[in-house]
């Protein structure tokens, strides 16, 4: 099985100076406003694409 490894951080980092009205073009677990992000979506996206160790990460 091939070794997972996230991208670099302007691949999954938001472009703040975008007008979006505070929405992502894509969603993080779930949850499209960039306001209301936790720690809790990142940890369970990450899972969602196959990383195991996010959760014990957190």
């Amino acid at each position: 099985m091939a070794i997972r490894r996230p991208h670099p951080p302007y691949d999954v980092v938001p472009l703040a100076h975008r007008p979006s009205g505070g929405e992502l073009a894509l969603a993080v677990a779930g949850e499209y406003q960039h306001a209301a992000i936790t720690a809790q979506h990142l940890i369970d996206e990450a899972a969602s694409w196959g990383f195991e160790a996010a959760s014990r990460a957190a």
